[in-house]
């Protein structure tokens, strides 16, 4: 997958980047928005369009995560190992 995704036109330097990123994470820890926004340097407007990307090119799932209350609700990401959509 690591090479799919270098190779990969759709995707840009910001997406093959932010990937790079969530594939270093443990797998049991969930990842959010506001985690990816104290990684780095980069402006939130940036974020958003990488993560749109690698969401519509299927490299990443947004999911929607509630704490046990129900009271509140972040988006979490998690890396998609397999076939992406839009071979």
């Amino acid at each position: 997958m690591i090479f799919k995704i270098i190779n990969d036109n759709n995707v840009s330097l910001e997406g093959k980047g932010l990937w790079m990123y969530l594939t270093t994470l443990t797998d049991d820890y969930p990842i959010g928005d506001s985690d990816i926004y104290k990684c780095g340097n980069d402006s939130r407007e940036t974020i958003k369009a990488a993560t749109q990307e690698l969401i519509k090119t299927g490299y990443i799932v947004k999911n929607t995560a509630t704490n046990r209350e129900k009271t509140v609700r972040v988006y979490v990401y998690t890396i998609n190992y397999g076939q992406n959509d839009h071979e």
